[in-house]
C-alpha cells in the first residue's frame, strides 16, 4: 500500500525532506538523539483568537503535536533526563541540547478548547504507549484493534491534521490543508463532532525493527496523493508511528473500516520495517550518510 502514494505536486515539501529524529531501541537511555530541524518558535500576535472557537485568547503555548508524542520520541524532556543533540542540516550547524523541553509550541488555542483537546490526547496516550498498549504488544504483522472509542480516535487525528495546518512552524510547513478543509475541521472539532468515518481518516503503520518497536523515530509531515484515487494524504511519523491521514472531499472507492476506524471502534494496526515504507527508509539512510555512516536500506539499488 505505501508504495502507491506519490508526493503531492500542489503543495510546499521545501522543510520535510530535512527533518528526522532517530533513536535505535537497542541503544539504551544513554543514545545520541539527533533531530534535523530548524528551530522557529512564533511569537504571540497582539489581538490573535483561539483558531478553534475564534472568541478567546491563545494561550501562549499550544503543542502543535501533543507533547506526549514528543516523549516517546526522545524528542522532548524525558524522565531520565537525556535531551536531544540538534543538527540543522542545511549549514551542519550543531546545538549543544534541545532548548524544547516539550516539543514545538506557538499560540493556537484558549485554555477551554486546549482542555477539550486534552481529554482526547490523554485517552490516546494510554491506547498507545501505556503498558501492553497498542504500540507495545508484540504481533507478527497485521492485527485488528478492537474496543476503541471511535470518537475520541477519530476527534485526536483531526486536532493533529488541523493543528499542523494553521501552525506557522517550518516543520509543518507541508501540511496546508487549504481555506475549505480548514474551516470544515474547526467547524468539526467545536462541535466535537467526528463526521463520518472516511472524513479526515487515518491510517496507522507501526514501524518494527527485530521485531521491536521503532518508537525513536519522527519525520516532519508531507503531502503526497494516494496512488489509485488521487487523493491528498498527509502523513507523519511520530514516536514510531506512520500516520496517513486523507483529506478529499469524497471517500476512497476502495478504502473502508477497520482500515480506518469507524463506530464499531476497530482499526487495523500494520506493521511496517522501515524499507516496507520507502520515504522511511530514504530518512534514516539520509542521516546515517550525514553521520559518515554507510547507507542500508538503498544497498544494492
Amino acid at each position: 500500500m505505501a508504495g502507491r502514494v506519490r508526493r503531492a505536486s500542489n503543495t510546499a515539501g521545501t522543510f520535510s525532506a530535512h527533518y528526522i529524529s532517530l533513536i535505535h531501541p537497542a541503544a539504551g537511555s544513554n543514545a545520541r538523539r539527533i533531530l534535523h530541524m530548524k528551530l522557529s518558535i512564533p511569537e504571540g500576535v497582539t489581538g490573535q483568537l483561539c483558531r478553534i472557537c475564534q472568541r478567546n485568547p491563545p494561550i501562549k503555548k499550544s503543542h502543535v503535536l501533543p507533547k506526549f508524542l514528543w516523549k516517546e520520541s526522545g524528542l522532548a524532556h524525558r524522565s531520565d533526563n537525556q535531551r536531544c543533540r540538534l543538527i540543522y542540516k542545511a549549514n551542519q550547524q550543531k546545538f549543544d541540547y534541545n532548548p524544547l523541553n516539550s516539543g514545538l509550541t506557538e499560540p493556537l488555542f484558549c485554555s477551554s478548547c486546549e482542555g477539550e483537546r486534552g481529554k482526547f490526547e490523554t485517552y490516546m496516550a494510554q491506547v498507545l504507549y501505556h503498558d501492553n498498549s497498542v504500540a507495545r504488544t508484540p504481533s507478527n504483522g497485521h492485527r485488528v484493534i478492537n474496543g476503541l472509542s471511535y470518537e475520541q480516535v477519530k476527534l485526536f487525528t483531526m486536532y493533529n491534521l488541523f493543528a499542523m495546518g494553521v501552525s506557522n512552524q517550518p516543520y509543518y510547513a507541508s501540511a496546508r490543508l487549504g481555506e475549505a478543509h480548514t474551516e470544515r475541521l474547526r467547524q468539526m472539532l467545536l462541535a466535537s463532532d467526528p463526521g463520518e468515518p472516511w472524513r479526515y481518516s487515518s491510517i496507522w503503520f507501526r514501524l518494527k525493527i527485530a521485531d521491536e518497536p521503532l518508537e525513536g523515530v519522527s519525520i516532519a509531515p508531507s503531502a503526497i496523493r494516494w496512488g489509485d484515487s488521487g487523493q491528498v494524504v498527509y502523513r507523519t511519523v511520530m514516536a514510531g508511528i506512520c500516520w496517513m491521514t486523507f483529506c478529499s472531499n469524497h471517500p476512497h472507492p476502495g478504502l473502508k473500516e477497520p482500515l480506518f476506524i469507524g463506530p464499531s471502534g476497530s482499526l487495523v494496526l500494520f506493521d511496517a520495517k522501515p524499507n516496507e515504507l520507502r520515504f522511511v527508509a530514504h530518512r534514516i539512510d539520509e542521516w546515517l550518510v550525514s553521520q559518515g555512516s554507510p547507507a542500508i536500506y538503498s544497498r544494492g539499488r
